[in-house]
């Protein structure tokens, strides 16, 4: 007898040991679910590889230096003039140091590469927290939508950190009512947290939310569940006092709330994108966006994941009968429970008596509330989608994960057997989502479908802070603090100069407030507008150096303001930004005084790198504030605005040249400079139809030279809006209203985002109406004899149908009995509506010009139109040498030899057409080309 009982107990033993043990059979099976998870942990790694452009890291590495070389936290702020002294509740001080001594150790690279490691390293546990038998591959598929817009904020940002302890809280609480001991690990991440960033305040709120569960569930409240009950409330309490263990004790604790107060403030959000509500986002940028969709579609998807497993088990529990034919896990593990003598360990006993009693939370009320107040936070602000992707991504992938499984089992209790089949095609579903998804994001396809511009990278992103700039503010002479009118250079001035040199207001909102950023948004709109009283607002300042921002278009105004304002000097210009000081800082302007003009005749575009991204970007600074330049509607003109215009031109068009010697595919290098030309000689609108006179260069050269470059951006990228704005904007003012038309179906066609272009395209659709009218039928093509042809054409010409006039013309005079002024007509149509390499054709085969000279002239404007001028300087020195006494070639030499940088040329050749000209209008134009060449002739 005690032999067999000995032997018994070893069966038993090793029955318990078989049990946990994995079969064989599973091993294949879990190595997948362990591929998926890597799969999906390096396509969340290569979405944070990607440059750094956050602009907060600057001052948030200047705080991290600064920490770690006075072992003290900051409590006032140092680094404004405007905020100075007030309170800085810093809670960010352990990322900070962090950051300061990853950036020593390896610079941005490193900390790219950290960053992505955290996020992986929330993932995992997010991912990994499930119940046993949830498909790995529904929950990864699931995952990928939240992952996407996850990714769109995988920033370099305390909210990095954040993600790892939110993530750390969802992991515990989801194993708590079988692990309830795990809650005491929630306050030790509370402490982590509390000294990382104000989100620490999500901990609590989720645990809020996870005893509201389990409040709600009666199971919760009986004696069986008394020692679970003291667990969880322990925890909490430990959460609610790691809150105080920061180095500002309750004023930390309470800084959330604090924040919250500030951050409501209607001003942060009217002006900050990241702080922009995702309503005022769709109307402003309509549903269009390819993020917000991404953003909108997880939040459906979630919310799909409650209403879709909801009415799977409400079907199959009315119209199947009972669910008893899916036994509960527990149940399951009682029917291989061994019918001997078998005594249960006290751990199986605990589960069954867990099991007897009931769950002591309702997960499904937990998971709600989470999806509801993430997504509701998300709405809020387009800042918080990172923690709304998160939560929302794990509680998808929990529904749906457990909805899988759950019919599963109901398919296997069905049949007798297992789903091996169906798991298999799951697990392979995932794999290529994965790996589709990873080539997505590696080809760089996902991130032109986004429109972000973001590429793959570790460094920063080239171009984006402007380390040249600030360098430039720290030189001898130069003001010793500053206003930033744009608050990420701010962060770079405070990390090079802080807090020694002080700049006015920074992205620190909740220690500026909003009555000073109210201030600041004041005196950059008063500069925007050229307000009477821009400059005395700066002069309560005293006078600080001003960093404008060279990136974005609506800076455009700010730098109008200042190049036209005389007491004011711009001192430094990049693709970046721009420093203008007040003329008493006479050290710095004898020094450093930018002077465009001689940028341009000093060839300053072809010493810049050999980089098109520097020079379209440096070529889109220019642009801006051109278009700034010129009066609109009712604006009051800036003084001089025509004269500081020409030289922003003229080195703006160089920039664009030098794109197209570079790359000759990029429409940057088309579209400004042709954006550009429409504005050197600005139409004055009357919808004059030039074309129906002799080309002249004075008065069509501009304009036709723009219709080219237009054209050719069109060709390249038929969508631009931009582009096609212009162009029909030019064929009106022309009176060329078939080109027009076109153009404005082109424009028509395209999706209108946001009020802006909507109500550009309802102002393209009034324009529309008069036009279809004027240009009536389309003309018949055929006619009897030269009267008919005559009428004809002056009916085409009537009605702006110039293409259509020289096509006709062409198919009337066939090319070998074509007299010259059949061609000449012909080709001058086609000048004006820029197809220059056609018209230049025609002149350059024709027979019988008046002169050689005059040939050579006309072969020059269409080298000129075309954007050649190497050939337009050739022709044009023909043409003078055949006849000294032509204006058009003298002229033409003057434009070419002025735009090719060439000072003593411009001035010589412009000199001789003033002399010549036939008209004042045309002496003027001469004489304007002269006086801009002659101081930089003779250097």
């Amino acid at each position: 007898m005690a032999m067999a009982s000995e032997t018994g107990s070893g069966d038993a033993r090793r029955g318990r040991e078989s049990k946990d043990r994995p079969s064989p059979a599973t091993i294949p099976a879990r190595l997948v679910d362990a591929g998926l998870i890597v799969g999906f942990l390096a396509l969340a790694f290569l979405l944070g590889l990607f440059p750094l452009k956050d602009t907060d890291f600057w001052w948030h590495l200047r705080a991290g230096d600064d920490i770690r070389k006075s072992w003290s936290v900051p409590t006032v702020d140092d680094y404004t003039f405007g905020a100075e002294g007030r309170p800085w509740i810093d809670l960010h001080w352990t990322f900070q140091v962090l950051l300061s001594l990853g950036y020593e150790a390896g610079g941005v690279p490193l900390l790219t590469l950290a960053k992505s490691v955290a996020t992986c390293a929330a993932l995992f546990l997010l991912i990994t927290a499930r119940r046993r038998d949830s498909p790995i591959g529904v929950m990864t598929i699931v995952w990928i939508p939240a992952l996407v817009v996850l990714g769109g904020r995988m920033y370099v940002r305390p909210e990095t950190i954040s993600l790892v302890y939110l993530s750390a809280y969802l992991a515990v609480i989801f194993r708590l009512d079988e692990r309830p001991k795990l809650a005491y690990l929630l306050p030790f991440v509370q402490v982590l947290w509390v000294n990382v960033q104000g989100l620490f305040i999500l901990g609590p709120v989720v645990l809020g939310f996870y005893l509201l569960s389990a409040a709600v569930v009666p199971s919760t409240w009986s004696v069986e569940r008394k020692a679970w009950r003291r667990t969880i409330a322990q925890a909490t309490v430990g959460v609610a006092i790691a809150c105080l263990i920061n180095p500002y004790a309750l004023s930390g604790a309470l800084y959330p709330l604090q924040l919250a107060a500030t951050m409501s403030n209607p001003i942060f959000g009217r002006s900050i994108g990241e702080l922009q509500s995702i309503p005022d986002f769709i109307d402003k940028a309509g549903l269009a966006n390819p993020s917000l969709r991404f953003h909108l579609g997880t939040a459906a998807l979630g919310l799909a994941s409650f209403v879709i497993p909801g009415l799977w088990w409400a079907v199959t529990g009315i119209f199947r009968g009972n669910t008893s034919a899916e036994p509960a896990p527990d149940e399951k593990s009682s029917k291989r429970k061994s019918k001997g003598d078998r005594k249960p360990s006290k751990k199986s006993a605990g589960k069954s008596r867990t099991a007897r009693s009931g769950s002591p939370t309702n997960p499904v009320i937990f998971r709600l509330l989470c999806f509801t107040a993430f997504t509701l936070l998300s709405l809020r602000a387009t800042r918080n989608s990172h923690q709304f992707a998160a939560v929302v991504g794990t509680v998808t992938a929990w529904n749906f994960g457990e909805w899988f499984a759950s019919m599963q089992r109901r398919r296997a209790a069905a049949s007798g057997s297992s789903s091996i089949a169906n798991s298999v095609s799951i697990k392979l579903i995932a794999a290529v989502a994965i790996g589709a998804m990873i080539a997505f994001v590696g080809s760089g396809r996902l991130y032109a479908l986004l429109g972000e511009g973001r590429t793959i990278g570790l460094d920063e992103e080239p171009y984006w802070f402007p380390h040249d700039a600030v360098a430039a503010a720290g030189r001898p002479g130069m003001p010793d603090r500053s206003i930033c009118f744009h608050n990420g250079h701010a962060s770079l001035y405070e990390y090079a100069y802080a807090p020694d040199r002080k700049t006015f207001a920074d992205a620190r909102l909740e220690v500026v407030g909003p009555e000073i950023y109210q201030r600041y948004l004041e005196v950059e709109s008063k500069i925007r507008s050229n307000a009477p009283n821009w400059k005395a607002a700066l002069d309560e300042m005293r006078r600080p150096l001003i960093l404008a921002d060279n990136v974005q278009a609506a800076s455009g105004a700010l730098h109008a303001t200042l190049i036209t304002a005389r007491d004011w000097e711009c001192v430094w210009f990049d693709p970046v930004a721009a420093l203008y000081v007040h003329s008493s800082y006479s050290e710095a302007i004898a020094r450093d005084r930018v002077d465009f003009l001689a940028r341009h005749f000093g060839r300053f575009a072809l010493a810049e790198p050999a980089d098109p991204v520097r020079h379209i970007q440096q070529l889109k600074a220019y642009w801006n504030i051109v278009y700034a330049l010129v009066p609109k509607g009712g604006e009051n003109p800036r003084p001089g605005w025509r004269d500081a215009m020409r030289p922003l031109i003229a080195i703006g068009q160089d920039h664009a040249r030098r794109v197209r010697e570079l790359d000759p595919s990029r429409v940057e290098g088309w579209k400004y400079d042709g954006l550009l030309e429409f504005f050197r000689e600005l139409p004055d609108g009357s919808g004059t139809a030039r074309f129906r006179s002799a080309f002249d260069p004075v008065l069509d050269l501009s304009s036709a030279r723009a219709a080219h470059l237009l054209r050719r951006a069109r060709e390249i990228d038929p969508d631009d809006g931009n582009v096609l704005a212009t162009a029909s904007g030019l064929y009106l003012q022309r009176g060329m209203n078939e080109a027009a038309i076109e153009v404005l179906d082109a424009f028509l066609a395209r999706p209108a985002v946001g009020p802006d272009q909507r109500s550009s395209r309802e102002r393209a659709a009034e324009q529309r109406v008069p036009l279809l009218r004027a240009l009536g039928d389309a003309p018949r093509l055929d006619w009897r004899n030269k009267d008919e042809l005559a009428r004809l054409l002056e009916d085409c010409l009537s009605r702006g149908r110039i293409e259509t006039a020289a096509r006709l013309l062409e198919r009337a005079y066939p090319i070998e009995a074509r007299p010259w002024e059949i061609t000449d007509r012909i080709a001058t149509l086609l000048l004006h509506l820029g197809i220059a390499d056609e018209a230049r054709a025609l002149w350059r085969d024709a027979a019988d010009p008046p002169s050689e000279s005059i040939r050579h002239s006309r072969l020059g404007m269409a080298a000129l139109v075309g954007a050649d001028l190497v050939r337009a300087l050739d022709e044009f020195r023909q043409s003078t040498t055949a006849d000294p006494a032509s204006f058009d070639a003298w002229f033409g030499l003057a434009v070419a030899a002025f735009d090719s940088g060439d000072a003593a040329t411009a001035l010589d050749s412009s000199t001789r057409a003033a002399a010549i000209a036939p008209s004042p209008e045309a002496k003027s134009a001469a004489a304007t080309i002269a006086d801009l060449a002659r101081p930089f002739a003779n250097r």
